[in-house]
Formats: structure tokens, C-alpha cells, sequence
């Protein structure tokens, strides 16, 4: 297990500063940011990507599945509410997200009590529940059984609050649950950074603030599934039929990388929108 960092130490944010061109070198060999939504709009029906152009932006669902823009972690942030019918940010099926091998989900959340259904789906590209044309994803659980359905192999127990990291191989879902649950009362005041990374058949991990939480490394898929829908934030990817399943809580700060960052930490998580821009503009020259 990984110790704890403390982001606002004067040493950690001086050590960013020194650092920070060789940790932009060393995230730049190993990683690509290809989405990033730091939800700071306040208004309107658009959730943009500063990570690449083409730009993935996402739109807010039409009333009554539109999320309410919030205060954020950082700034502003989406608050979606659990209900049967399901707030959602869907975004575009591009070349940019559609992801096969290495990858790295990256955002805050502050989950406010449970939703309705089973899961409520974070982020990634979870179209069916459970079943195949899904791709990567996070959801948290809320009663058993979760994520479910033929072809889903389940590792790690189920309480209200656990993770459930998934990748889709085929018509199998391989998903790893996390080992903590994270708080499901309505009173909430606790963020959470979350971070999951998949290493192409070798391990699927799970950080919770920066702590290795939960890891498989038996049985991981060789490759992810390439499926012809985009990400959605909120609730189940643009193509699913149903809004069933909903998260309860608010978002913010979302990343979406090609590749495994070296390491969650502080050097990462204070520069990570400098360094967003960078890693960007990197594929363009």
C-alpha cells in the first residue's frame, strides 16, 4: 500500500515547481491525456475537452436528465441525481476515446447517497449494464448485484459505496471491485480522487486519494473492447437504451489517458491541468 501524499504541504508544492519539467518528460513517455473535462462552465448545455483537438465536448442531456451545474472540488463541478430517469453527459465516439490498450480514468467525486438501480455509472464507456459493447469504465455500487450479466467475472466482495472498475474484452466484462467503500449518506462532505489504470494483460488497479486500494493482476484482458459509442459521465455511454442506472453525487475534474501515468501523487494532481495542456498539445507537434 501506497502512503497517503498531502497535497497542501509546502514541500509537495515546492517539489512541483523544481520537478516539473523532467515529471511532464516522464508522464510524456508514458501517457497521453486524450480527454479532460474540468466541468467549470456554471451554465449552459456543454461540458468542453481542453484535452486534444478534435476536441470531445460533452452535452448535457436534454430535461429532465440534465445535470446541475455545482461548485467542484476545483472550481465548479456536475451534481447528478440518482433517479430512475438519470442525469448524463454524453460525449462523441471519437478516434481520441476510443481506446484498446493501456488507459488511465482519472476524476473527483463526492457521492450523495444512493441512486435508485444497482450501480451509477461514472465514467467511461459502460453502454449495456454489464453485458457486451461496453468498453472501460467506473461506476459505484449501490445493491447486489451490481455490474452483472453473461460474461462478467466479478473480483472483489460487494458493500454500498465499493468501485467497480471495468474492462471489456469481448463479450466479457472484467471487473474489479474496490476494497474500500466510499461514503453513501445523503450528508456527504468528502471528495474523493479517484484513479484507475489498466495495463494491458498484466493489471487492472484502483487508487483511492492516491493509496493503491484494490489490484488484479491475474486474469486481466489482453486488450479492451472498441466499441462504436462514446463516453458518458453520469450514467450508462450515448447508445444505451435506458438511463436506469444513475449516479447520486457530483463529478468534476475528469481525465481520460492513453496510456498509465507513472504514478498518482502530488506532483501529478497539482500540475495535472498544466500538464493536461501539454501532453495535448504534444500529439499535435
Amino acid at each position: 500500500m501506497r502512503s497517503r501524499i498531502h497535497l497542501g504541504s509546502a514541500a509537495c508544492i515546492m517539489a512541483a515547481m523544481l520537478l516539473g519539467g523532467l515529471l511532464t518528460a516522464s508522464v510524456q513517455a508514458e501517457a497521453i491525456l486524450v480527454g479532460y473535462w474540468n466541468l467549470d462552465e456554471g451554465s449552459g448545455t456543454t461540458a468542453a475537452d481542453s484535452a486534444t483537438p478534435p476536441a470531445s465536448d460533452g452535452t448535457l442531456a436534454a430535461s429532465p436528465n440534465t445535470p446541475t451545474w455545482t461548485t467542484g472540488y476545483l472550481n465548479g463541478g456536475l451534481s447528478f441525481d440518482g433517479t430512475s430517469n438519470g442525469d448524463r453527459v454524453s460525449m462523441p465516439d471519437t478516434d481520441e476515446l476510443d481506446l484498446t490498450g493501456d488507459l488511465t480514468l482519472d476524476f473527483w467525486m463526492k457521492p450523495l447517497g444512493l441512486g435508485v438501480q444497482k450501480y451509477g455509472p461514472l465514467v467511461g464507456k459502460n453502454v449495456s449494464g454489464g453485458q457486451a459493447n461496453d468498453a472501460y469504465f467506473v461506476d459505484i455500487y449501490y445493491t447486489s448485484p451490481g455490474v452483472s450479466g453473461t460474461g462478467s467475472v466479478i473480483y472483489g466482495t460487494g458493500a454500498p459505496g465499493v468501485l467497480e472498475f471495468g474492462i471489456t474484452n469481448g463479450s466479457v466484462n472484467t471487473v474489479l471491485r474496490s476494497a474500500t467503500a466510499l461514503s453513501t449518506s445523503t450528508s456527504n462532505t468528502e471528495w474523493y480522487h479517484v484513479r484507475c489504470e489498466y495495463v494491458a494483460g498484466e493489471r487492472m488497479t484502483i487508487y483511492i486519494n492516491d493509496v493503491e486500494d484494490a489490484e488484479l493482476t491475474t486474469g486481466v484482458p489482453a486488450s479492451c473492447a472498441s466499441v462504436p459509442f462514446g463516453v458518458g459521465l453520469g450514467n450508462l455511454a450515448p447508445g444505451s437504451t435506458t438511463y436506469g442506472y444513475a449516479y447520486k453525487g457530483v463529478l468534476d475534474e475528469v481525465r481520460i489517458y492513453n496510456g498509465v501515468v507513472p504514478e498518482p501523487g502530488c506532483l501529478a494532481l497539482l500540475a495535472g491541468g498544466l500538464l493536461g495542456l501539454a501532453l495535448g498539445r504534444r500529439r499535435n507537434g
